[in-house]
């Protein structure tokens, strides 16, 4: 392998890692929404709100640094069931964006029951496909068999390409 090669799968690596330490904070939402009396798509709803929320994203907040303002907001869903939100998607996508100043700056990806039909005992991934979709986002099956290639794909489509980038003032000859 060359040097470009080895460092970009270092890259992958480390933001497969960044993802994996994600989708394990995920898990112990997941098991705190498993214990709630209220029915689960109002507690995601809360939780979601709650962490954007300008107070916990702030200096001193509980979630300073999680939001940058400067950097792209990729969001994963990941369920086997029909959602169930109170609101359509096109409000969280709105939501959202409403957040950033480019809306472009928001990708939705999924991992979901297979679009439109299902898949499996999982149903399908509706609302999730569509802000997918609607953000350029990825969404992937959560009936395939090899969830390390799904991963691979959420930490490359999640991450920046640094690989040329406008440069913010005139170089400096050295």
């Amino acid at each position: 392998m060359t040097e470009p090669e080895e460092l970009h799968a270092d890259d992958v690596q480390q933001h497969l890692k960044e993802v994996q330490d994600l989708l394990a904070r995920q898990k112990v939402v997941e098991g705190l929404v498993h214990r709630q009396d209220m029915p689960r798509h109002e507690l995601v709803e809360n939780l979601v709100h709650k962490q954007l929320k300008s107070s916990n994203i702030g200096s001193g907040g509980c979630n300073e640094g999680f939001y940058r303002e400067d950097a792209t907001l990729s969001l994963v869903g990941v369920t086997d069931e029909v959602e169930q939100s109170v609101n359509p998607y096109t409000y969280y996508v709105s939501l959202f964006q409403s957040l950033k100043s480019d809306p472009d700056d928001v990708i939705i990806h999924a991992i979901a029951g297979d679009y439109p039909g299902g898949c499996g005992s999982a149903e399908p991934g509706v609302g999730l496909y569509e802000a997918t979709v609607a953000t350029g986002g990825t969404f992937l099956s959560i009936c395939a068999t090899d969830f390390g290639s799904h991963l691979e794909i959420l930490a490359e489509n999640s991450t920046a390409d640094l690989s040329a980038f406008e440069l913010t003032d005139i170089p400096v000859e050295q």
